[in-house]
């Protein structure tokens, strides 16, 4: 993305806010759109700007009202993406380095927070929560992954993060991995993969637990403050405070979710087949692709492929395909 190409093109930005750059057609088949030869990993949005992460640690954030569009190189590889109310945080996944912007572009924070790695990523207003764990130094066999080889970890831990740059471990009873979390003003809840029959919620002074009647719980979101989980029967709503729970779609998809998204009350559920619209189990994108991440963007779902294709999808299932290449 040189920036003669993005003065040139800046007139020709959509709706959506990105430069067509090329067609689908003119994509070819495994070509990556990061500049180091990686992959494009993750999307994320808030009101008018819209954030994309590539594997390699390349940033780009794009303003669509002021029509300004940013590209930064970092260290962080594979890295968590998510909103503020001033800005936008990112986390490496396999680093566990964390870096925070502010509305103007400029960074505010890094910080090493795990020797371990990273497993979610949450925000609420200005405060950030970040899971992830240690190595276990007892653990002498490594595990080769295609990043690093990497010892056993550790059960998980969550850090806030102030708004002033502050990290706060918070303190939490936890037997494996964290695999999902979500952040409200005045609680956070998240899966343990070890007890996913469950949910922990943590509230200021105290913590609490939600036994699943029907099952392992897969994915979490929340929506206008409510708080919903996704379980072997369907779609419930879950009411932190007093632990009552509603069902509002009874369906089995056989897919395993990825990721959970919604607005007001249609959820976008991310598998390795595709993304369904519920209720319904509508596959929403067209052809097999995997996507890479999903982000709600005002009413509509922006669905991001590796290969850096982002296709925006409205109400009347129409995609429009746009690239950042």
């Amino acid at each position: 993305m040189k920036i003669t190409r993005i003065n040139s093109l800046i007139l020709l930005i959509l709706s959506v806010g990105f430069v067509q750059c090329q067609t689908k057609k003119e994509i070819k088949k495994n070509q990556p759109m990061n500049s180091d030869g990686d992959f494009w990993h993750a999307i994320t949005t808030n009101n008018n700007q819209i954030f994309v992460a590539g594997d390699m640690g390349t940033m780009v954030w794009i303003d669509t009202e002021n029509e300004v569009i940013k590209k930064a190189k970092t260290d962080l590889d594979r890295p968590y993406i998510a909103t503020l109310n001033n800005g936008f945080v990112a986390v490496g996944q396999w680093n566990t380095n964390l870096l925070k912007w502010n509305s103007k572009y400029e960074k505010q924070l890094s910080i090493r927070l795990f020797d371990g790695c990273i497993t979610a990523l949450s925000t609420s207003r200005n405060e950030i929560y970040v899971a992830g764990a240690n190595k276990d130094s007892t653990f002498s066999d490594t595990i080769s992954t295609k990043h690093k080889d990497y010892v056993r970890l550790l059960p998980g831990s969550i850090f806030k993060i102030t708004e002033d740059g502050v990290s706060l471990k918070i303190d939490i009873k936890s037997e494996g991995q964290i695999v999902d979390l979500v952040s409200d003003e005045n609680w956070i809840t998240w899966i343990d993969n070890k007890e996913k029959n469950s949910l922990k919620i943590k509230f200021k002074d105290t913590e609490k637990q939600f036994i699943n009647p029907n099952g392992d719980i897969n994915a979490l979101c929340k929506i206008d403050k409510t708080l919903y989980y996704l379980d072997e029967k369907g779609i419930a709503q879950l009411d932190p405070n007093n632990m009552e729970y509603t069902y509002l779609y009874d369906f089995n998809l056989d897919l395993k979710v990825l990721k959970m998204i919604g607005h007001k009350k249609r959820f976008y559920l991310m598998t390795s087949e595709g993304v369904f619209l519920i209720p319904g189990k509508i596959k929403i994108n067209k052809g097999e692709f995997q996507p890479a991440d999903i982000s709600m963007y005002n009413n509509d779902v922006l669905i991001i492929k590796k290969d850096g294709t982002i296709i925006r999808i409205g109400k009347n299932f129409e995609p429009k395909e746009y690239s950042i290449n």
